[in-house]
This record gives structure tokens, sequence and C-alpha cells, in this order.
């Protein structure tokens, strides 16, 4: 039995062949990309898979990197030149500067991933700590405003700006996640509102799976999915066997096979996204 409801037949909690970041249909050579949250497992992950597609130029922004991290280190044996800049993305100067930093080191920015976040404790609305409460909106929600400016003044034509979102934003509430939830999807209109505004940017939301990593550790869940699943999944999202899922909110354990099959379908205006059913707007 699936652990959620899926779009697709086909299930994945480990990478697969069709995602392969190696094979020449996704290829990244000659991109520039950028990561914030870049020190975490997925953001590694994401690196490490936009490395074996052949990215030459990675960034990893992230409020503790360093330039001798081991995340550093550890893109580089793939054989990027990889660039860490420290950056806080509730911080429009820092992360503004962490742009034009990239900007400066390696050019224009091919590909962003959005992957910095914060999960405020779980607990219900009467009992939450105010502060920690609104952390939420500081990160995740002023940090997705600030990202989409920082990112847009280095963008390169026609780039590419990843979402790493969460399933949360579009089931049923779920007690004690009030910060989280609304946080994050008010996150995710302000990307699409990005995309409405910027005609030639390719935007896309994607639920990394349930990994191991601070965020699943603080909300209690273990972990299910491989943190290369999500990698190599966001590297197919920006790929051009994806063109069709421009705006769309995909989970990287749905089979991309599947989701190209469905292409004529699932490109649909009203399909994937977050929206009030019944009423056609």
């Amino acid at each position: 039995m699936l652990p959620f409801p899926s779009l697709t037949k086909e299930w994945h909690s480990e990478p697969y062949s069709s995602i392969d970041p190696t094979r020449p249909e996704l290829s990244a050579k000659g991109k520039v990309i950028a990561i914030t949250g870049g020190e975490g497992s997925i953001g590694i992950a994401v690196a490490k898979a936009f490395a074996r597609a052949g990215a030459e130029r990675i960034a990893i922004v992230g409020r503790s990197v360093d330039p001798w991290c081991n995340a550093k280190r550890e893109i580089e044996c793939l054989g990027a030149r990889v660039l860490a800049v420290r950056g806080d993305i509730s911080d429009g100067a820092s992360i503004y500067g962490a742009f034009a930093t990239i900007e400066r080191e390696f050019g224009r920015v091919d590909v962003a991933v959005a992957n910095a976040g914060y999960l405020a404790t779980f607990i219900s609305i009467p009992d939450a700590d105010p502060d920690d409460w609104w952390k939420g909106f500081e990160v995740n929600t002023k940090g997705a405003f600030n990202t989409s400016r920082a990112f847009l003044a280095v963008a390169a034509p026609k780039a590419y700006l990843v979402d790493i979102s969460s399933g949360i934003v579009h089931m049923p509430a779920k007690p004690g996640a009030s910060s989280y939830v609304s946080s994050k999807l008010a996150a995710t209109k302000i990307y699409e509102t990005v995309a409405a505004e910027n005609e030639g940017l390719h935007v896309v939301y994607i639920q990394p799976g349930v990994v191991r990593s601070e965020l699943s550790r603080k909300a209690g869940m273990a972990a299910m999915d491989s943190a290369d699943l999500a990698g190599q999944f966001v590297v197919w999202a920006v790929s051009p066997e994806a063109k069709f899922l421009r705006n769309k909110y995909l989970w990287a354990n749905w089979d991309v096979d599947e989701l190209k099959r469905r292409r004529e379908e699932l490109g649909q205006p009203h399909h994937l996204t977050i929206r009030m059913n019944g009423l056609p707007l």
C-alpha cells in the first residue's frame, strides 16, 4: 500500500533509470545552478544530481555554509566547480548579496532551487509560541519573496525556478501544522505570481518526498525516501522532457514515464495546480 495517494500507478522511493542525471536528455552542461538551503540533505542531493548531469558551476547558499564546507567538497568530487555562499533568505540584503556574488563569479543563473525552509514546532494554535510560529512566515513566506527578487535580478533568459515545497499545502488541515502549512502555501502563491509576471520563466513546485532531514526529524516523521530521488527528480523537472509541466505541482515519487504519457491531459491549465474545485477560474 502506498504511503500517500499517487497520481501515477508507479511510486518511487529510490532513484531509477528514467531520472538518471547522466542521461543525455537531462544534460545540464553549461548551466549555472543556485541552490538555497544548499547545506541540507536535499540541497546536497540536488547539487550532486546537477553535477552528474554536467553542470560545471553550482552555487550552494545557506546560513551556515563556508568556503570549505563538506558539501562543497562532496560536489566538487563529481567534477563541478562549486561556490559556497552564506545567505539568509529571511534577510533580503543577505540573499540579494548572495545571488549577486553568484552572478559575479559564475554569470547569470539558469536554475534556482528554492530549498531553504523552516518548520515551526508542531503544536495547537492556543499552545504555540507566537515567535516560533511567526518564524515560519519570516523564513518560508518572506524568504520566497526575497529569493524571488534576488534570483530575478540575475536570472538568465528562459531560466527555471524550482520551489521545494510540501505536499501538506494541498492536503486537508493537519492539527499542529498551522504555521508550516500556511507559510508554505503563501510561498507557493508568491512563486505562482512570479511565474505570471515573467512569461519566459519556468516555475515548478516539488514535494521532495519524506527524506532524512532536520525538518523530518523535527516533525517526527521517519524517512521513507532517498534524498537522491528528490535531487534527480529536480534535474528531470528542468529538462526539456518536463517542459509541459510549467507552473505545476509535482511529487518526486511520481513516475516520470507515466507523467510523459499523460502530457496532453496534465498540461491543461487546471491540472496539478492549487485552486477551488468546481469554480472555473
